[in-house]
């Protein structure tokens, strides 16, 4: 499991000649089903739980912003209001402010939120135009290995991320390793969830 990055030159003003940068790329967006079945995982609570007091502390989180206060979820970190809006200079010198709005929600982690990141791995995406090249057979049973130590069960999409494959694909040879043996799916008809076989 890595982070993958990629690089870009800097433009503008500011930027130095032939500067180059660079950036985190993201596989995939996370939705909530799939931090609610990597939660269940690892825990008592049912998928319909998790998102249940997901949304609560989505909803609680806001009410709090709204009433001025600043939101410190611990383990995490604080969440905050920035704000925009025209700043007026009346006759008497007095400021006020017009068309007051929310510009944004800000997130301040905590150090040590941060300092767990210090094992994160990084690989460079590949050159336009090039395909990750599709684990053999002893890297896929790396894969496995490392997912199932991991999480103990693993996704397709989560499967899909680690290989590199699409997900018809991916889904496909899981499908061949459960008829060889190797894997065995315990989830529900819609959402799959493998395991390794030992």
């Amino acid at each position: 499991m890595s982070i993958n990055y990629d690089f870009y030159q800097t433009t503008g003003k500011l930027a130095d000649e032939n500067a180059m940068h660079v950036r985190p790329v993201s596989n995939q967006t996370i939705d909530t089903q799939a931090l609610a079945e990597r939660i269940q995982r690892s825990s008592t609570a049912t998928v319909g739980d998790v998102k249940l007091v997901l949304d609560a502390l989505s909803v609680a989180v806001k009410q709090e912003l709204l009433n001025g206060n600043k939101v410190h979820i611990d383990g995490l970190g604080y969440f905050s209001v920035s704000m925009k809006g025209t700043v007026r200079q009346g006759k008497a010198g007095k400021l006020k402010l017009k068309e007051a709005s929310v510009r944004s929600i800000l997130f301040k982690p905590e150090k040590q939120y941060v300092q767990q990141f210090a094992e994160a791995k990084f690989t460079p995406l590949p050159a336009r135009g090039a395909r990750p090249a599709a684990p053999d057979d002893t890297s896929l049973s790396q894969v496995l290995e490392i997912l199932a130590r991991e999480w103990g069960s693993f996704t397709t999409k989560e499967f899909c991320r680690a290989t590199g494959w699409s997900p018809t694909t991916a889904y496909r040879r899981l499908k061949e390793l459960e008829a060889a043996g190797m894997v065995a799916n315990h989830g529900t008809r819609s959402t799959s969830l493998w395991h390794l076989c030992k």
